[in-house]
């Protein structure tokens, strides 16, 4: 065989592999007495992929606990609370261009020289296995933080009969983080006439430097109270009052900012301290939405044959 001047390559099987490891472990607690009862659960997941290099990990972890607890005998509390971390770490490489390039990828093409040199490949100006392999193209790292609680205090009012008050409030917060390194690398073709190597120098995806590195956080916080009053009592066997009015206030606010440099001088220092002042790009804005509502429902029926409803909300 003579793989310089007719090579066959198998492109699918040089950057897949048959199988992609995952390790996924959960834990689970319940217990408590007759007047407290609590559930904890935590979870651990470690995801890779099938390609033959190993550069694509994802891990999350997660924790969930909830209390269930009667104070008093008309007094009952709620408390669920969940947490999240999620951690990502791919080739600067998206599944999209790598399997893009596996479309166009033509088995003519040499891959690699027989003393392991990476080939320049005649369909596409990437190399896309030589790209991937010890994120020479560079990575793409995202953190996601995640925090859900809830608490409930429900209480049934002993000296009105059928009247309960239920006091809620809740709370989500995210925040997101990524860095995206893009860096070039060397791809050579064997000049025939010469007997040498010609240089060529892939440039990161979708950009005309060498080097590229752009950061991206971002947070938002979601906040619901809410208070209502529900009363729920049938009179003499036949006439059944229900009404419900409850106040709600929704507040949320969010920040997100993006920071972008190129042309650095050295790929041994990935900060954005290290990149070039020119061609530099930056933006960021902040929201904030805050809603104030109120609703109401009354519903009546006399002996499961006459009915009333109404209803109405307002929200500023």
């Amino acid at each position: 065989s003579d793989p310089i001047n007719y090579p066959n390559t198998d492109w699918q099987e040089l950057v897949f592999k048959d199988w992609g490891r995952q390790q996924r472990h959960n834990i689970n607690l319940n217990g408590g007495t007759e007047k407290v009862r609590y559930f904890v659960s935590g979870g651990y997941l470690n995801q890779g992929s099938n390609y033959t290099t190993d550069v694509l990990n994802y891990e999350q972890f997660n924790l969930r606990t909830n209390v269930d607890a009667d104070i008093s005998e008309n007094l009952n509390l709620k408390l669920n609370l969940a947490g999240r971390r999620r951690i990502n770490e791919a080739p600067a490489y998206s599944a999209y261009n790598i399997f893009r390039e596996m479309f166009r990828a033509m088995p003519i093409d040499l891959a690699y020289y027989p003393d392991g040199t990476p080939a320049r490949p005649s369909f596409t100006p990437n190399h896309v296995m030589e790209g991937i392999r010890n994120f020479n193209a560079g990575y793409y790292r995202a953190r996601n933080n995640n925090l859900d609680a809830k608490l409930t205090l429900e209480w049934n009012v002993p000296f009105i009969k059928g009247l309960k008050t239920r006091t809620y409030g809740s709370l989500v917060y995210n925040h997101n983080y990524q860095k995206e390194w893009g860096k070039s690398y060397e791809l050579y073709s064997l000049n025939r006439a010469t007997g040498e190597f010609d240089l060529f120098v892939a440039s990161p995806e979708g950009s005309f430097s060498e080097t590229v590195l752009t950061h991206r956080m971002s947070y938002a916080n979601f906040y619901v109270f809410q208070q209502s009053l529900n009363y729920d009592r049938t009179f003499n066997g036949k006439h059944s009052v229900k009404g419900l009015l409850l106040g709600e206030l929704l507040s949320s606010q969010g920040e997100d900012f993006w920071g972008r440099r190129q042309d650095f001088q050295s790929t041994l220092i990935d900060q954005l301290f290290a990149g070039s002042l020119e061609n530099q790009n930056s933006s960021g804005g902040e929201w904030r939405e805050n809603r104030l509502g109120l609703i109401g429902r009354f519903n009546y029926d006399y002996d499961a044959h006459y009915f009333i409803e109404t209803s109405f909300r307002y929200d500023g």
